[in-house]
Protein backbone atom coordinates (compact mmCIF):
# COMPACT_ATOMS: atom_id res chain seq x y z
CA UNK A 1 0.00 0.00 0.00
CA UNK A 2 1.36 3.41 -0.93
CA UNK A 3 0.58 6.46 1.19
CA UNK A 4 1.57 10.03 0.50
CA UNK A 5 2.86 12.17 3.36
CA UNK A 6 0.68 15.09 4.36
CA UNK A 7 2.38 18.46 4.88
CA UNK A 8 0.69 20.82 7.36
CA UNK A 9 1.71 24.48 7.49
CA UNK A 10 1.97 25.45 11.16
CA UNK A 11 3.07 29.04 10.56
CA UNK A 12 1.50 32.48 10.53
CA UNK A 13 1.48 34.52 7.33
CA UNK A 14 4.20 37.20 7.39
CA UNK A 15 2.52 40.34 6.14
CA UNK A 16 2.47 44.03 6.89
CA UNK A 17 -0.22 44.80 9.46
CA UNK A 18 -0.03 41.37 11.09
CA UNK A 19 -0.68 41.17 14.85
CA UNK A 20 2.37 42.10 16.93
CA UNK A 21 3.07 41.49 20.61
CA UNK A 22 2.30 44.75 22.48
CA UNK A 23 5.14 47.29 22.30
CA UNK A 24 7.20 45.19 19.86
CA UNK A 25 8.43 46.87 16.65
CA UNK A 26 5.88 46.90 13.85
CA UNK A 27 6.76 44.77 10.83
CA UNK A 28 7.33 46.88 7.71
CA UNK A 29 7.63 45.88 4.06
CA UNK A 30 9.14 48.37 1.62
CA UNK A 31 9.80 48.19 -2.10
CA UNK A 32 13.50 48.93 -2.50
CA UNK A 33 13.45 48.13 -6.21
CA UNK A 34 10.52 47.96 -8.61
CA UNK A 35 10.23 46.02 -11.85
CA UNK A 36 8.83 48.93 -13.87
CA UNK A 37 11.70 51.19 -12.78
CA UNK A 38 14.67 48.91 -12.19
CA UNK A 39 13.87 45.81 -14.23
CA UNK A 40 13.55 43.64 -11.13
CA UNK A 41 11.77 43.59 -7.78
CA UNK A 42 13.60 43.72 -4.45
CA UNK A 43 11.63 44.22 -1.24
CA UNK A 44 12.98 45.18 2.15
CA UNK A 45 11.63 43.68 5.38
CA UNK A 46 12.09 45.41 8.73
CA UNK A 47 11.07 43.32 11.72
CA UNK A 48 11.95 41.93 15.09
CA UNK A 49 12.59 38.18 15.18
CA UNK A 50 9.86 37.41 17.74
CA UNK A 51 7.08 37.98 15.21
CA UNK A 52 4.52 35.46 14.08
CA UNK A 53 5.67 31.86 14.40
CA UNK A 54 9.12 31.94 15.98
CA UNK A 55 11.45 30.32 18.47
CA UNK A 56 13.27 31.72 21.49
CA UNK A 57 16.97 31.20 22.13
CA UNK A 58 18.31 31.21 25.73
CA UNK A 59 19.71 34.73 25.37
CA UNK A 60 16.17 36.06 24.88
CA UNK A 61 15.78 36.17 28.66
CA UNK A 62 19.10 35.00 30.10
CA UNK A 63 21.09 37.76 28.47
CA UNK A 64 24.45 36.11 27.86
CA UNK A 65 25.55 33.71 25.15
CA UNK A 66 23.53 30.84 23.72
CA UNK A 67 22.05 32.74 20.81
CA UNK A 68 20.18 31.19 17.89
CA UNK A 69 23.35 29.67 16.45
CA UNK A 70 23.80 27.59 19.61
CA UNK A 71 20.60 25.62 18.92
CA UNK A 72 21.46 22.38 17.16
CA UNK A 73 19.28 21.49 14.19
CA UNK A 74 18.47 18.18 15.88
CA UNK A 75 16.47 20.13 18.44
CA UNK A 76 14.25 21.69 15.79
CA UNK A 77 13.81 18.77 13.38
CA UNK A 78 12.37 15.40 14.35
CA UNK A 79 9.41 13.48 15.65
CA UNK A 80 7.04 15.31 18.00
CA UNK A 81 4.24 14.26 20.31
CA UNK A 82 1.07 16.36 20.31
CA UNK A 83 -0.67 16.85 23.62
CA UNK A 84 -4.32 17.92 23.54
CA UNK A 85 -4.86 19.43 26.96
CA UNK A 86 -7.74 20.68 29.04
CA UNK A 87 -7.69 24.29 30.25
CA UNK A 88 -9.14 24.93 33.70
CA UNK A 89 -9.61 28.56 34.76
CA UNK A 90 -7.21 29.53 31.97
CA UNK A 91 -4.47 27.31 33.42
CA UNK A 92 -2.87 24.21 31.92
CA UNK A 93 -2.32 21.75 34.75
CA UNK A 94 0.95 19.82 34.87
CA UNK A 95 -0.87 16.67 35.97
CA UNK A 96 -2.95 16.84 32.79
CA UNK A 97 0.18 17.28 30.66
CA UNK A 98 1.82 14.36 32.45
CA UNK A 99 -1.19 12.11 31.88
CA UNK A 100 -1.46 13.05 28.19
CA UNK A 101 2.26 12.51 27.65
CA UNK A 102 2.45 9.15 29.36
CA UNK A 103 -0.69 7.93 27.59
CA UNK A 104 0.77 8.90 24.19
CA UNK A 105 1.47 6.13 21.70
CA UNK A 106 5.08 7.32 21.49
CA UNK A 107 6.75 9.82 23.78
CA UNK A 108 9.19 12.09 21.95
CA UNK A 109 11.57 14.77 23.21
CA UNK A 110 9.66 17.40 21.24
CA UNK A 111 6.11 18.20 22.26
CA UNK A 112 3.46 20.60 20.99
CA UNK A 113 0.58 21.75 23.16
CA UNK A 114 -2.74 21.91 21.32
CA UNK A 115 -5.05 24.31 23.16
CA UNK A 116 -6.98 25.69 20.18
CA UNK A 117 -6.05 29.21 21.25
CA UNK A 118 -4.50 30.07 17.88
CA UNK A 119 -8.01 30.54 16.47
CA UNK A 120 -8.13 33.80 18.45
CA UNK A 121 -4.96 35.25 16.92
CA UNK A 122 -6.80 38.06 15.15
CA UNK A 123 -8.78 39.09 18.21
CA UNK A 124 -7.71 42.16 20.25
CA UNK A 125 -7.05 40.18 23.43
CA UNK A 126 -4.98 37.38 21.86
CA UNK A 127 -1.78 38.65 23.48
CA UNK A 128 -3.41 39.24 26.86
CA UNK A 129 -5.67 36.29 27.69
CA UNK A 130 -3.68 33.24 26.59
CA UNK A 131 -3.53 30.29 29.02
CA UNK A 132 -0.79 29.95 31.63
CA UNK A 133 1.08 26.91 32.97
CA UNK A 134 1.79 25.85 36.50
CA UNK A 135 5.39 26.43 37.58
CA UNK A 136 5.81 22.65 37.91
CA UNK A 137 5.90 22.57 34.09
CA UNK A 138 9.68 22.97 34.24
CA UNK A 139 10.13 19.86 36.38
CA UNK A 140 7.87 17.87 34.06
CA UNK A 141 9.87 18.90 30.98
CA UNK A 142 13.27 18.23 32.54
CA UNK A 143 12.30 14.88 34.05
CA UNK A 144 11.00 13.67 30.68
CA UNK A 145 13.96 14.94 28.66
CA UNK A 146 11.87 17.39 26.65
CA UNK A 147 14.13 19.57 24.47
CA UNK A 148 11.46 21.57 22.62
CA UNK A 149 7.98 22.75 23.53
CA UNK A 150 5.73 24.25 20.87
CA UNK A 151 2.69 26.40 21.67
CA UNK A 152 -0.34 27.65 19.73
CA UNK A 153 -0.18 30.81 21.85
CA UNK A 154 1.85 34.05 21.72
CA UNK A 155 4.10 33.21 24.66
CA UNK A 156 4.71 30.93 27.59
CA UNK A 157 3.94 32.10 31.10
CA UNK A 158 3.44 30.73 34.58
CA UNK A 159 0.15 31.10 36.37
CA UNK A 160 1.53 33.11 39.30
CA UNK A 161 4.91 34.53 38.25
CA UNK A 162 4.37 35.39 34.59
CA UNK A 163 6.22 35.16 31.28
CA UNK A 164 9.69 36.24 32.37
CA UNK A 165 10.01 33.51 34.98
CA UNK A 166 8.63 30.87 32.63
CA UNK A 167 11.12 31.78 29.90
CA UNK A 168 14.04 31.88 32.33
CA UNK A 169 13.13 28.50 33.78
CA UNK A 170 12.87 26.73 30.43
CA UNK A 171 15.66 28.50 28.59
CA UNK A 172 18.12 27.95 31.45
CA UNK A 173 17.48 24.24 30.92
CA UNK A 174 18.22 24.61 27.18
CA UNK A 175 14.59 23.88 26.24
CA UNK A 176 13.65 25.51 22.93
CA UNK A 177 10.39 27.47 23.04
CA UNK A 178 8.35 27.73 19.83
CA UNK A 179 5.44 30.19 19.89
CA UNK A 180 2.47 31.11 17.68
CA UNK A 181 1.97 27.75 16.00
CA UNK A 182 -1.29 27.20 14.11
CA UNK A 183 -3.20 24.23 12.65
CA UNK A 184 -2.18 21.83 15.41
CA UNK A 185 -5.61 20.20 15.10
CA UNK A 186 -4.50 18.95 11.66
CA UNK A 187 -1.37 17.07 12.71
CA UNK A 188 -1.40 13.52 14.03
CA UNK A 189 -0.75 12.75 17.68
CA UNK A 190 2.72 11.75 16.49
CA UNK A 191 4.17 13.67 13.55
CA UNK A 192 7.44 14.88 12.07
CA UNK A 193 8.19 18.51 12.94
CA UNK A 194 10.42 20.97 11.14
CA UNK A 195 10.87 24.36 12.81
CA UNK A 196 14.49 25.33 12.23
CA UNK A 197 15.56 28.95 12.71
CA UNK A 198 17.23 31.16 10.15
CA UNK A 199 21.02 30.89 10.18
CA UNK A 200 21.40 34.00 12.31
CA UNK A 201 24.45 34.91 14.38
CA UNK A 202 24.03 36.78 17.65
CA UNK A 203 20.22 36.83 17.69
CA UNK A 204 18.00 35.91 20.66
CA UNK A 205 15.27 34.37 18.50
CA UNK A 206 14.23 33.68 14.94
CA UNK A 207 11.14 33.69 12.79
CA UNK A 208 10.54 30.16 11.48
CA UNK A 209 8.50 28.33 8.86
CA UNK A 210 7.12 25.49 10.95
CA UNK A 211 5.81 22.42 9.13
CA UNK A 212 4.24 19.22 10.43
CA UNK A 213 4.40 16.04 8.36
CA UNK A 214 1.87 13.30 8.95
CA UNK A 215 2.75 9.72 8.00
CA UNK A 216 6.45 10.50 7.59
CA UNK A 217 7.22 6.76 7.87
CA UNK A 218 5.63 6.18 4.45
CA UNK A 219 8.72 7.72 2.85
CA UNK A 220 10.57 4.48 3.61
Amino acid sequence: MKNNPEFIDLSWDIVEGMPIYPNDPVLKVEGGRKTDQDGFSLKRLTTAMHVGTHLDAPSHYLGTGNNVESIGLGKTIGYATKLKVEIIDNVIKTDDLDMCYHNAYRKHSKIVIDTGFSTKRNSPDYFETFPAFEASLTEFLVENGIELIGLDMPSIRFEKTGAAEAHKALLSNQIVIVENLINLDLVDDEFFLLCQPLKLIGFDGSMIRAVGINRWKTFY
